[in-house]
């Protein structure tokens, strides 16, 4: 795929949920995204507009991960339009695109917004606590602090969304082997228990210069919070309370 394409294709995945509808959700966007390969690679306007509209049957996933699904249609969308009969292609296609989609959003899903969110979070709290002890402006590093919580989740996001496109030519049919060599897993262990850490940070820092009575609060909170995270409290939730108790930890402590 020359780099004009991709690069095309990657800018339009962005609107892929701009259209978004309860009865066929991202058909349209996905449409949108893929039709200057489908322009491209269909010559006639009855296999070009035959082209479309299977593209518009119902499909769904996670936004970062679409990419994937995007360099798999694009591939043998190609090889479609090479063959004198394309039918057989076709309905591989659209079965291995049916069962992409939900697969990329389980993944997407639990990595981007169930992992790497609250580890932004985390860290953007860890690195609040830090206002005041680093030689820097309090609003100069309160501004740095956020610009670089979001430009690691948002430069990973990017990363996936536009090698994704790459990889998901380059596999083809293979894309459902390939994508189960890619380790999600650990990456999503790491992150957790990344973001794990860097809570602990923010309540270990509490009481460097406390006397040993406030030290064993601080620690009984840490035990509290592990308590209900291992209870199935959501991180969100439990990084919120942390950050409340930061705010408030004059008066607790």
């Amino acid at each position: 795929m020359k780099l004009k394409f991709r690069w095309n294709i990657f800018l339009r995945s962005f609107l892929l949920q701009s259209v978004w509808n309860f009865e066929r959700m991202q058909n349209v966007g996905f449409l949108f995204c893929i039709w200057p390969w489908i322009f491209h690679s269909w010559k006639d306007g009855v296999s070009l507009q035959a082209a479309g509209l299977r593209h518009l049957e119902h499909f769904n996933t996670q936004p970062y991960m679409v990419g994937f699904a995007v360099g798999l249609t694009c591939r043998l969308e190609e090889q479609a339009s090479q063959m004198d009969h394309p039918q057989e292609v076709v309905e591989k296609l659209m079965k291995l695109k049916q069962a992409v989609g939900p697969s990329l959003a389980g993944i997407g899903d639990v990595f981007f917004w169930g992992t790497l969110r609250p580890f932004g979070v985390a860290l953007l709290l860890f690195l609040l606590g830090l206002t005041g002890e680093v030689p820097v402006p309090v609003l100069a590093w309160i501004l740095m602090a956020v610009a670089g919580t979001l430009l690691i989740y948002n430069g990973f996001a990017l990363w996936v969304r536009w090698r994704g496109i790459e990889l998901g030519y380059v596999w083809g049919e293979a894309i459902g082997r390939e994508l189960q060599r890619i380790p999600w897993q650990g990456w999503i262990r790491r992150f957790r228990m990344g973001g794990f850490l860097l809570l602990v940070a923010c309540l270990m820092e509490l009481p460097i210069f406390m006397p040993w009575p406030e030290v064993a609060k601080v620690l009984a909170l840490i035990l509290f919070f592990l308590v209900l995270k291992r209870r199935g409290l959501g991180n969100s939730i439990l990084l919120t309370g942390v950050f409340l108790f930061s705010c408030l930890r004059e008066y607790l402590l």
